[in-house]
């Protein structure tokens, strides 16, 4: 028997509390969320049953000014509440206080960095993978869904990273230069020291477990 989340309010329904209504309609404001603008307007196309986005960059400057990732999700939030889109504005929300939650950690008098947002923004998307894989297997496919839909908007604020088979390609280049390593976990290691953020660690080890055959 699969353990179903039994919080009646779960963290990934974020705001939807406050719109009580829209509970119901779950799957109808993912798909008409395909019209969602980040910040700056650009248009999003996604593909709630594929998780597919060809989104563009979001809006990195105001003026001659550099925006940092923080101020962008804020940008964000701004335009969301514009547009009236729910789940991309609590999406965001719950971004931001993730970020908020980061930045009291750090203690830094400047604020907090973009690679804290980035690893912030990171564990947002985790948690909803997550998530996923458990609803996939009681088959609440409508949360499914949002919850695709949810991980479209926070990655368009993150670094894009290798396809499975660029990352395999990685693997099998060290892995001529390194024959002596055979370990999945060593392996992986000294991969995502190379590849920082541009891989993700699940991902990477899958990878990785596949090229050696473990």
């Amino acid at each position: 028997m699969v353990a179903v989340p039994v919080n009646p309010r779960p963290w990934h329904l974020g705001y939807r509390h406050l719109f009580p209504a829209r509970a119901a309609s779950c799957r109808h404001e993912v798909n008409n969320e395909n019209r969602s603008q980040p910040p700056g307007g650009a248009r999003v196309m996604f593909c709630a049953a594929r998780g597919r986005t060809g989104s563009i960059e979001p809006q990195t400057t105001i003026g001659d000014t550099v925006m940092t990732l923080a101020e962008q999700i804020q940008e964000g939030i701004k335009q969301a509440t514009k547009d009236r889109l729910h789940l991309r504005l609590e999406t965001l929300r719950l971004a931001k206080a993730a970020i908020l939650v980061k930045e009291k950690e750090s203690h830094h008098e400047d604020g907090v960095s973009d690679e804290e947002v980035i690893a912030a923004l990171r564990a947002e998307v985790r948690k909803r993978q997550q998530s996923m894989e458990t609803y996939q297997q009681v088959g609440r496919l409508e949360m499914v869904e949002q919850l695709e839909a949810e991980i479209v908007v926070l990655e368009e604020f993150l670094p894009k990273q290798f396809s499975d088979a660029d990352l395999e390609a990685k693997v099998r280049a060290y892995l001529a230069e390194h024959p002596e390593i055979n370990h999945a976990g060593k392996l992986t290691g000294a991969l995502k020291k190379e590849l920082g953020d541009l891989a993700d660690g699940k991902v990477l080890m899958d990878v990785c477990k596949r090229v050696l055959g473990q």
